[in-house]
């Protein structure tokens, strides 16, 4: 998102191929990629989903939060799948645009990580990890920012660096 950014699209472009051809690579070493491949997203999507999954406290995911909404008037199964997934693409897709135009990388990587903390995560605490990013780009641009936004900045990437914590006290 960054290269798209900067206008860099075919270095977005490589990025986007090595980054497939290191996804699938692994799974050739063991055989026909195909199969291995498709089991993989298979055991990956039985991971992160279902209704225990959802239900956790500790998920803090835009999906988890439409399961839950839409739970509590009854809705069908299917139904409130089908708009998590689509609220989730929408809103993900909106962090994208919003990096995109924002003028400081800072803003830019705020938005994706927060955007990456909406999904639904494996790790609670792994997903905290994207929140370094942002960081160094924070402390990057800091001696540019006025008194008054050096609060607010300094503000946001607390809360956002907490929400997968405060999921964690929420479950004890």
């Amino acid at each position: 998102v960054l290269l798209l950014k900067e206008k860099k699209f075919l270095e977005s472009l490589r990025v986007a191929l090595y980054s497939v051809i290191f996804a699938v690579l692994p799974f050739a070493i063991y055989g026909n990629v195909i199969e291995n491949l498709s089991e993989f997203i298979s055991n990956l999507f039985t991971f992160t989903h279902g209704e225990n999954r959802m239900g956790d406290a500790m998920n803090i995911s835009v999906f988890s939060f439409v399961c839950w909404l839409f739970g509590l008037f009854k809705l069908s199964g299917t139904f409130v799948t089908v708009m998590g997934y689509l609220i989730t693409v929408i809103l993900f897709g909106c962090c994208i645009l919003v990096a995109i135009k924002s003028k400081s990388k800072f803003v830019a990587t705020s938005v994706i990580a927060v955007g990456m903390l909406s999904l639904a995560p494996v790790s609670y605490y792994y997903v905290s990890m994207f929140m370094v990013i942002p960081l160094a780009f924070l402390l990057d641009e800091w001696k540019l920012l006025e008194k008054s936004d050096k609060k607010w900045y300094a503000i946001f990437y607390g809360i956002m660096s907490l929400v997968p914590l405060s999921a964690t006290m929420w479950y004890i």
